[in-house]
């Protein structure tokens, strides 16, 4: 019993093997159908294409008896190649033609542009000859109305030159030490010497001398006031006065000078002496500052 359940099994195993192939060998024939039911429809498709090509054919065998559908075929890309090349020869003619057509145009703007700029030469030649033949009929009045121009700049010219001469020479302008940048003109240019003597000129209005004279009378009653009260009730004279402060300048200056000069000598004559007494007592010694302050009193 045993035994025959162990071949049982054997029995079975051998049957599912072989139903695999069976089943392996069903899928293979099946693709097998599938590829010539495939190539069946193709072939299908080509006979249509050969049933209607045959109306083509029969027309062909008629109108060309003599060729082949090889001689046909080479013939027909012959031409369709010298087609080819003759369109491009055409294209390439046809962008010739374009080119000399635009070339064409800008000749003929050429052409224009030339006569407008002979037109516009033309004209102004003709305005050149009007001007000149004008400024020839002129030119003798032009002649005499410079050199009469000429006369007046030169009469107005040396007029001014005069005058400033005179004016310079007179307010001593070149000769004045104490302005050091004085006003300077250049005596070729009549402009540059109006412009120094308007400078120079100073228009004293009635008002304007007036009040000059009130500053004169304000400023010498103060130094009066200030450095001569004992001529006070003198009759008011401003260059009495002017005098006297110059006078007392003068004597305050003097005055200055020979005290500076005895300063210098009693400074002189306490160094000798301090000097002298160098090695002496250190309490006799002053300080220079002490010393100066007393000399100073």
């Amino acid at each position: 019993m045993q035994i025959s359940l162990e071949q049982t099994k054997i029995e079975l195993e051998e049957l599912k093997m072989e139903n695999e192939k069976l089943i392996r060998r069903n899928q293979i024939l099946a693709q097998k159908i599938t590829e010539l039911s495939n190539k069946n429809e193709q072939l299908l498709q080509d006979i249509q294409k050969l049933e209607n090509f045959k109306k083509s054919f029969n027309f062909f065998t008629e109108k060309f008896p003599n060729y082949s559908i090889e001689k046909f075929i080479d013939k027909f890309n012959y031409l369709e190649n010298s087609c080819m090349i003759f369109s491009k020869r055409i294209c390439d003619l046809e962008d010739d033609n374009r080119l000399i057509d635009q070339e064409k145009g800008n000749v003929e703007k050429k052409i224009e542009e030339i006569h407008y700029q002979m037109d516009v030469k033309e004209m102004e030649k003709d305005k050149m000859l009007y001007k000149y033949q004008k400024e020839n009929e002129n030119s003798e009045q032009l002649v005499k109305e410079s050199e009469k121009y000429k006369v007046f700049y030169l009469d107005l010219f040396n007029k001014i030159l005069n005058i400033f001469s005179k004016w310079t020479d007179k307010i001593k302008i070149f000769y004045d030490s104490k302005n050091h940048n004085p006003p300077q003109a250049n005596i070729e240019n009549p402009i540059e010497m109006l412009n120094i003597l308007d400078k120079i000129i100073t228009i004293s209005t009635p008002e304007r001398l007036q009040m000059y004279l009130r500053k004169i009378i304000v400023i010498t009653n103060i130094l009066q006031r200030k450095f001569f009260q004992e001529n006070f009730n003198e009759k008011f004279d401003p260059d009495k006065i002017y005098a006297r402060i110059i006078n007392k300048f003068d004597k305050m200056e003097n005055e200055k000078l020979v005290l500076l000069t005895e300063l210098n000598h009693f400074r002189k004559k306490y160094r000798s002496a301090f000097i002298t007494k160098k090695n002496g007592d250190s309490t006799s010694k002053l300080p220079k500052s002490e010393t100066t302050i007393k000399l100073k009193k």
